[in-house]
């Protein structure tokens, strides 16, 4: 696969990111000091191909020159001076980012005709479509001869695509990244690895066709064709092996069947992610075109990796306590099973500390709302400190917070409650160096006694609590 389809692809991929009315990339010539297009998808009939940006010419030139991205957002004249289009079209704003590897390598302008706004999140997506964009836009000035393949997959490959950006986390995608269909790249053996996110060790989570057990071997960074490549974040092919130790993972390894081995790395915001390492029984079985192609699956695999991070952070989001930062109610209801798994199951003693803050609207009434919100920061602060290793704290209702207990005996539960209950009745909660008086009222449950399950062992833990005051669930 050439680097014009491997652009037209990746152009494809940020139009649909960000939901464009034209989204096109342009080539810098270095010499004639000029931008041309080199790929683009639009739903204008008015889109000029032929249109040409000289340095520090328009939008597109300055961005060009500066090295810096530009948006622009609801401001017609500024938006007027987009000028890669036949007749006026009536945008709503555009988003312009340089590609750069070494140096300038090309410009990526994105427009919309949506009433919205490029967000932080989606302009760092567009930048590493730039990125990724300028590397191969680099590969092609520096490469002598590119090989092409009479038919390409296209089809196949488009399937292919939606099935990585479909695959809801990391295990799925590094999974699918060893299913690589053949029609795209026929190879006897192939393993997925993910790197630290300091770059400090890989790990070959999935693999097949390699004839020896390579799950979770480590992967030093510049070791080996593997490691080199995720340290210096290029692809590594080599065509034939003519019979020389060439170490593709590390030192002890038994693969020398394999003469043809290709590596390349997945890369996002300049920051491996992994890479994805091909070997073929043949001499000259993996070639430059194969190089292409995976490293457009790379490139895929760096936007679903990015995504189903995206989407994971998402969910987590939604159910933290906005005031205090720890899982809610919610959380616990979502994610029960998983915590019970986690808790109940390891033979350990385990408990529930609820603690209940009965006063807790009548301080706000007093206080006021910046000392209330920073007063419940403070219980979890306290109760953080107070609780040891290992537990999990969450906000179970307005007023009351749930601690689980784990890997402790039933008289330090007890001794802690009590410690807990008297700093509470005898001391107030300095916040902001006001003294805040907290009335709080706790119930300890124990698993399995009380409880068989986690949320029996809640229940009993909140019934617990004294009745005689009113608290708000």
């Amino acid at each position: 696969m050439n680097s014009f389809d491997i652009l037209t692809q990746l152009v494809e991929l940020t139009s649909n990111a960000t939901n464009a009315f034209t989204a096109a990339l342009y080539g810098f010539d270095p010499e004639k000091k000029l931008l041309s297009l080199r790929a683009h998808i639009t739903l204008s009939g008015h889109f000029d191909k032929d249109a040409a940006f000289p340095i520090g010419k328009g939008p597109i030139g300055q961005v060009a020159r500066s090295r810096e991205p530009l948006l622009v957002e609801r401001c017609e004249d500024e938006i007027g001076k987009l000028k890669f289009y036949r007749k006026k079209e009536e945008l709503k704003g555009y988003l312009i980012v340089p590609a750069i590897y070494d140096d300038l390598e090309g410009v990526l302008a994105v427009d919309s005709k949506e009433i919205y706004t490029f967000s932080p999140k989606l302009q760092k997506i567009v930048a590493g479509f730039a990125e990724q964009m300028a590397w191969h836009l680099h590969r092609e000035k520096q490469s002598q001869s590119w090989r092409r393949e009479e038919v390409f997959p296209y089809h196949d490959m488009i399937r292919y695509s939606r099935s990585l950006m479909e695959s809801p986390d990391a295990p799925a995608i590094a999974e699918q990244l060893t299913r690589i269909p053949p029609s795209i790249l026929n190879c006897d053996a192939v393993a997925t690895i993910w790197v630290e996110p300091d770059g400090s060790l890989g790990k070959v989570v999935r693999h097949r066709g390699w004839d020896v057990n390579l799950t979770d071997l480590d992967i030093v960074p510049g070791k080996g064709i593997a490691g080199s490549c995720a340290k210096n974040m290029v692809p590594i092919l080599i065509e034939d092996t003519e019979k020389r130790k060439t170490v593709l993972f590390s030192e002890n390894e038994n693969l020398e069947a394999f003469k043809s081995r290709l590596a390349v790395p997945i890369l996002w915001n300049n920051q491996a992610l992994g890479a994805i390492v091909c070997a073929a029984r043949k001499p000259q079985a993996l070639t430059h075109s194969h190089l292409d192609r995976l490293s457009l699956v790379a490139s895929y695999a760096a936007t679903a990796l990015t995504c189903a991070s995206t989407r994971r952070q998402s969910a987590r989001e939604k159910n933290l306590d906005p005031i205090t930062g720890i899982p809610n109610h919610r959380f616990l209801a979502d994610y029960r099973r998983a915590i019970e798994n986690e808790i109940l199951n390891n033979r350990h003693s385990v408990f529930s500390l609820m603690v209940r803050i009965n006063n807790l609207p009548s301080l706000y009434e007093t206080f006021g709302v910046e000392i209330g919100d920073n007063l419940l920061r403070q219980m979890v602060s306290m109760l953080s400190h107070a609780v040891p290793s290992p537990k999990h704290i969450f906000k179970y209702s307005d007023a009351a917070f749930l601690v689980l207990l784990m890997q402790i005996k039933r008289e330090e539960a007890s001794h802690l409650e009590t410690r807990l209950k008297l700093a509470f009745d005898e001391n107030p909660i300095f916040v902001d160096g006001k003294p805040v008086p907290v009335a709080a009222e706790l119930g300890l449950s124990s698993f399995p006694e009380d409880g068989k399950n986690l949320g029996e062992l809640i229940g009993a833990s909140w019934a617990r609590i004294p009745q005689n005051v009113k608290a708000e669930r």
